[in-house]
């Protein structure tokens, strides 16, 4: 009896662990059914990548990689469309699988070649590339009323048609650093200290702020780009007054500075297009320290994605409204 009822309960346990698998893999074929079926027809399989304007960059025919014939388009828009190799994580050739396979649950995948526009301008971005002339960074511009990203470069670039040995290639040619690194902010993040102050400082907009030039805090100066004199919210925001968003720094706090720096998406990982962004950071120094009247004004250790520092000018332009985001037109 007793093997029995041990056979029972080793049969129960086994049921649940098959239907436990079972339940996994349903939900891996619905999430990544996509990428399954593009294993299979990826040899065979035709599709184009264009630019908003239908301006070609990339794509197979009959399993034949392609790329634009002009370098400048190639080297442009690289980052945003990667390369058949897959050393470019970020891309639309690595990212966007499904849409190029045109995978369907009901229908599996498709053998009519696939369109996929996306939603930047292959001129503008040899045009910011150009501007650049060369320098390592990032460039980054988005249509605030609608989310389509119409720009971005990364520097160093590659041509990947040519380029094929990474070791020929500048650090860091791989890396999209719009979206996958961060850098230090300066002034753009005084919006972050300026959303504080103006939802936590009641007479904000009556308060008169007086800028000599520099400031100093436990013993450090802080400069200013000028000598603004007396001011008021508005024009020391205008002025991008060190003297006055230090003092605003101080005020609000640490603690409220990453509050905000957090809710506003600069220190959070952002989603986009299912690319997850690096997050930035802001660091929490001590209360009435000369590192937090920097760290409020973008200084100190305060870091940034390119992209999360886009995505709030846009909402700001955009009256509070964000928009996710996307490079698909």
């Amino acid at each position: 009896m007793k093997r029995i009822k041990n056979r029972s309960v080793f049969s129960l346990i086994l049921g649940i662990a098959c239907l436990l698998m079972l339940g996994i893999l349903v939900f891996r074929f619905m999430v990544q059914g996509g990428k399954w079926a593009s294993f299979s027809s990826e040899n065979a399989k035709s599709y184009n990548i264009s630019d908003r304007n239908g301006v070609f960059l990339g794509g197979k025919e009959n399993g034949e990689a392609k790329y634009n014939l002009s370098k400048a388009t190639r080297s442009a828009t690289v980052h945003i469309l990667g390369d058949f190799e897959g050393n470019i994580g970020t891309g639309a050739l690595q990212t966007k699988t499904g849409d190029l396979y045109s995978y369907s649950l009901l229908w599996g995948s498709s053998t009519e070649p696939a369109e996929l526009r996306l939603s930047v301008d292959a001129e503008l971005c040899i045009a910011a590339k150009e501007a650049m002339g060369g320098q390592n960074g990032a460039f980054i511009m988005e249509n605030y009323l609608t989310g389509e990203i119409i720009v971005m470069i990364s520097g160093p670039d590659f041509d990947p048609a040519k380029e094929k040995d990474p070791n020929a290639l500048l650090d860091g040619a791989y890396l999209n650093k719009c979206i996958s690194a961060t850098y230090t902010p300066g002034s753009v993040f005084k919006i972050v200290t300026l959303a504080a102050a103006l939802e936590n400082i009641d007479d904000i907009h009556e308060r008169i702020f007086f800028c000599p030039g520099s400031i100093v805090v436990e013993g450090t100066e802080i400069n200013c780009s000028g000598r603004h004199g007396q001011q008021s919210i508005e024009d020391a925001f205008k002025n991008s007054c060190n003297c006055a968003f230090a003092e605003l720094s101080l005020e609000l706090g640490a603690d409220t500075l990453s509050e905000y720096a957090q809710s506003l998406g600069i220190s959070s990982a952002l989603n986009h297009d299912g690319i997850i962004v690096k997050p930035g950071s802001f660091e929490s120094h001590k209360d009435g320290s000369a590192l937090l009247a920097w760290s409020g004004i973008g200084q100190a250790e305060d870091l940034v994605s390119p992209f999360a520092m886009m995505r709030l000018s846009a909402a700001i332009a955009k009256g509070g409204e964000s928009i996710s985001p996307t490079f698909l037109h």
